[in-house]
């Protein structure tokens, strides 16, 4: 996270239902396993096999935050 303040929330999809795909791309409801905030500094690896929600407000009002993000192609 480069500026900002941004929530996030990760789960196992297996504790989700699926109601949409798009190319790497999955959309899921359910509640997360696991909540966080990402500020200035910090950084977050999530694996192929965890559902994260992004983008999520962490105060009264919408923010404007600047990041960069990887996708490092996994082979097993």
């Amino acid at each position: 996270m480069l500026r900002g303040c941004e929530g996030v929330e990760i789960a196992h999809p297996e504790t989700l239902e699926q109601f949409d795909e798009k190319g790497d791309f999955y959309a899921y409801r359910g509640a997360a396993e696991q909540r966080l905030v990402l500020r200035p500094g910090d950084f977050l690896v999530v694996f192929p096999g965890d559902a994260h929600r992004i983008k999520m407000m962490t105060g009264d009002r919408p923010e404007s935050v600047s990041k960069d993000v990887f996708k490092i192609l996994f082979k097993e």
